[in-house]
């Protein structure tokens, strides 16, 4: 098997270079970008804006990955603007305690 790296992208394409200096055009692709994400075909069946209403509504990063039946660091980047969004004088639409204990997750 030839070892290749990464050189570039070209639009929907990743260039690759094997030792030799050739290059190689991968496709990106859905499947490919999954793969990249650690997804499955079935754990990709959810929104951002599905991770980030449940976020909004109090639930934590954990449940949210439980309810949806994937790893939490799947979801992490939809959650993460989210949550960075509270501050104290923007706080959560929920009780305060909770978004302590949502907070202190990070």
């Amino acid at each position: 098997m030839k070892e290749v790296q990464f050189s570039h992208r070209e639009g929907d394409y990743l260039i690759l270079k094997d030792e030799n200096g050739e290059q190689l055009r991968l496709e990106l692709n859905t499947v490919l970008r999954q793969a990249v994400r650690n997804q499955t075909a079935d754990s990709a069946q959810f929104s951002p804006g599905e991770v980030q209403a449940h976020i909004r509504s109090g639930l934590s990063l954990d449940e949210v990955a439980a309810k949806l039946g994937v790893d939490g660091d799947e979801i992490e980047p939809f959650a993460a603007p989210v949550m960075q969004s509270w501050t104290i004088s923007n706080p959560p639409p929920f009780p305060f305690w909770l978004w302590l204990r949502i907070s202190m997750r990070r």
